[in-house]
């Protein structure tokens, strides 16, 4: 999809484009591939030579040629630190015409895991919230005594799969007559690597499998020691998709969109603030805002 991209960018040179794609695009694998994508993206024209590029700190800057179509930063962020109830790793690029006087800056994180350990072992809030008894076995000496030291609760606490789920009735094959795609499917089991996601922490990364995820990433292991699989509902909970919004299809069909998809609360955190740097830019330069549907898209922005 990255060349389709690339090429829909340097035919309609957008005032921003935003990416969103598996960190794994920054491992030792794919750095070749992953600075090439980075120089076509900077210079993002469909003739031309490719300029070589250095990527330092988060930032694309030309090596050898200083003609650059895009400013070009890139960042992994896990979701969890933005209020969403799940570890989600995401490598995410934002790229900023040239000719514009305008830079891109990251929005900083609202939520911590140090904060949940401190709400859950050392104030006890969570646990006094929900009504269950505390696991310090879980927590290793070490860390408690930290949290004492620097408990670090300036943000707030990571969300959990509990506090997700709140609210929700208990799941039945027959599904619930009040909430789209809250039904039960049977015949999760756990094996070795295979052990789901704890209710008192962000759940694990969720995936467009519906059954067959090697770490048991669809499925929660509840306070009696079993498991079941996340209904849909469920799943579009960690996604924080809100109860409205209907999948439609097989349930395979819709762990598939969910698990594709971006969290609801990431992408507003992050096209909210370019929202605002755009909406900015129009207003302080006199740049014309088209109306027409694709005139937009082609003018402010283009997501990938």
């Amino acid at each position: 999809l990255f060349p389709t991209f690339i090429d829909l960018v340097s035919k309609s040179r957008p005032r921003a484009f935003f990416i969103e794609n598996v960190s794994g695009l920054m491992g030792p694998t794919c750095k070749e591939y992953f600075d090439y994508l980075l120089a076509r993206l900077a210079f993002c024209r469909r003739r031309g030579p490719v300029p070589i590029v250095e990527s330092q700190n988060g930032i694309v800057a030309p090596l050898r040629s200083k003609i650059f179509d895009y400013r070009v930063h890139f960042k992994v962020l896990n979701a969890a630190d933005f209020g969403v109830p799940q570890i989600r790793k995401r490598l995410f690029i934002v790229g900023l015409r040239n000719d514009l006087a305008v830079d891109w800056s990251w929005p900083t994180a609202t939520h911590s895991a140090e904060s949940l350990c401190y709400d859950k072992f050392i104030s006890g809030d969570y646990f006094d919230r929900f009504g269950v008894q505390p696991n310090r076995s879980k927590l290793k000496r070490s860390a408690l005594e930290r949290l004492h030291d620097e408990p670090n609760i300036d943000l707030r606490p990571h969300v959990t799969v509990r506090e997700a789920l709140e609210g929700l009735s208990v799941p039945t094959v027959r599904g619930d007559v009040n909430l789209a795609n809250h039904v039960l499917i049977n015949g999760a089991r756990i094996y070795a690597g295979h052990t789901g996601s704890e209710l008192d922490a962000p759940a694990k990364t969720v995936k467009a499998g519906a059954h067959g995820c090697p770490g048991g990433e669809n499925m929660v292991r509840l306070d009696s020691g079993r498991v079941r699989y996340f209904t849909v509902r469920e799943l579009a909970r960690l996604q924080t998709f809100p109860d409205k919004y209907i999948f439609e299809g097989t349930r395979t069909q819709c762990v598939r969109q969910i698990g594709n998809a971006v969290p609801v609360g990431l992408g507003i955190a992050l096209l909210s603030r370019l929202a605002r740097l755009m909406s900015r830019l129009i207003e302080e330069q006199s740049l014309p805002m088209k109306l027409g549907y694709d005139q937009r898209l082609s003018q402010d922005l283009f997501l990938g």
